[in-house]
């Protein structure tokens, strides 16, 4: 009497929140008595032992439970007939994954009484965020600056922007990323754009002040004019 014939196609990866079908086709001369799962997890080596189900024919169906964290755990199947004969897979490795990136709500900036500006967001994921940053562009500036925002309850993050020197547009976006590389940015919910806000700082506009300096020039020109004029 030969050992039971197992058939499977190994799995190689699944989400760590999620439990995953194995399948296999179990033969043998005598017929199969029992066909069991055997798995460890990402947190422990203790193997765990669970009978799988005929499902039609020599076909056998069973689950490994979601893994609840990120990593490698392997199983194999075993087969036994009615002569206690075994048959097993090969061990497969199997990774544990997050795919999924994490989500955003819009940013929220408004401009504080002391002229700092205060930009909130709500940011999640599935397994755990890595970091939230927000990159912006100070008044008058042409690069982004890039700084770590604050966590609070459920989920919320918010960071405080030192008020501007120039009154103007303050241009900016968030960015969220968790420890398996997976990325949001606000960017992708404004038709690729930063957001903006006009905000007052401690000097008028650049307009302004390039109009007022030119006002100034052309009355100092016309009155240096007016004095050469009177000699």
């Amino acid at each position: 009497d030969k050992a039971p014939l197992l058939t499977a196609a190994g799995i190689e990866r699944v989400e760590f929140n999620e439990s995953a079908t194995v399948n296999v086709s179990a033969t043998d001369d005598i017929g199969i008595m029992a066909v069991y799962l055997e798995y460890n997890t990402v947190l422990s080596d203790a193997t765990h032992v669970s009978a799988m189900t005929l499902t039609t024919g020599d076909n056998f169906t069973g689950t490994l439970p979601a893994q609840g964290e990120i990593g490698m755990f392997t199983y194999r199947v075993i087969a036994m007939d009615g002569t206690n004969n075994t048959g097993a897979t090969p061990y497969y490795n199997v990774q544990s994954v997050d795919s999924f990136a994490p989500e955003l709500t819009a940013p929220v900036a408004a401009q504080q009484g002391d002229g700092s500006i205060l930009v909130t967001i709500t940011a999640t994921d599935n397994h755990e965020l890595e970091s939230v940053t927000i990159h912006f562009v100070p008044v008058g500036g042409s690069r982004y600056i890039k700084k770590e925002m604050s966590p609070g309850d459920a989920g919320a993050y918010s960071v405080t922007i030192l008020e501007q020197e120039q009154t103007g547009t303050f241009k900016y976006y968030v960015n969220a990323t968790d420890p398996s590389g997976n990325g949001a940015s606000t960017l992708g919910m404004n038709d690729g754009k930063p957001y903006t806000m006009w905000v007052d700082g401690k000097l008028p506009p650049l307009s302004v002040i390039l109009v007022v300096s030119i006002a100034v020039i052309v009355a100092g020109l016309a009155a240096l004019v007016y004095m050469l004029r009177r000699r």
